[in-house]
């Protein structure tokens, strides 16, 4: 019966410790992923495409009245601009779904599902937060993106290039976690924000309350 008792405790026991381990970024789990949908050009993009298109019928009216027997050449040069535009235009506006991806020794950026660049952390990381003075809010203040460098390979995301302003600022303690886990280099931009937050009050209750509190005694 003993034995029995004993091994039933260690049964419990084990049960508790898998219970209260809790995933690296708490609530968030053990990998936090952020998307980016395909980004379509506008109807705006509509008069790019027109004046060219004009200059183009007007050219190609202009040449078949001087030389008529040139008029396949000239159609075919016209064709040859507008599609020189329409794509110089498609490069410009048209964006590919991207997902970036945080685990605990690694960030990852994916492009149409392949990945396009990975860092993995270590001390020669260095890691800045972008700031915009038109972003104004009591808990994150002017937080507007991210920066990852590591000797040639960076991995930079923001609402300028039409990411989430709140999947940007719901990132702000999983990064500060991995930037003190691994011991990565800080941006000046990155330690002004963190010595400003002293005067922040949250107004919000985060998901991760045990890396609040964490993130808040390195502060002082």
């Amino acid at each position: 019966m003993g034995r029995n008792r004993t091994e039933d405790e260690a049964s419990t026991m084990t049960e508790r410790a898998v219970d209260d381990d809790e995933p690296f970024f708490g609530d968030l789990g053990e990998v936090i992923r952020i998307r980016r949908r395909r980004i379509k050009p506008n109807l705006g993009g509509v008069y790019f495409f027109m004046w060219p298109f004009l200059g183009s019928v007007l050219f190609v009216l202009v040449a078949a009245a001087m030389a008529p027997e040139g008029v396949p050449g000239y159609l075919l040069f016209a064709l040859l601009i507008n599609f020189y535009f329409f794509y110089k235009y498609s490069k410009r506006n048209i964006k590919p779904p991207m997902m970036i991806e945080l685990r605990r020794d690694r960030i990852r950026c994916y492009e149409e599902q392949e990945l396009e660049s990975e860092i993995e952390f270590d001390p020669w990381v260095h890691v800045d937060v972008i700031m915009n003075e038109t972003t104004r809010s009591k808990e994150y203040g002017n937080l507007y993106g991210y920066s990852f460098r590591k000797g040639e390979t960076v991995i930079e995301f923001s609402p300028s290039e039409e990411w989430e302003l709140w999947d940007i600022q719901n990132l702000r303690e999983p990064v500060f976690k991995v930037v003190d886990q691994h011991g990565m280099a800080k941006g000046e931009a990155l330690l002004r924000y963190r010595k400003g937050l002293k005067a922040i009050i949250p107004l919000r209750s985060r998901s991760l309350s045990s890396v609040d509190e964490e993130m808040r005694a390195s502060y002082d």
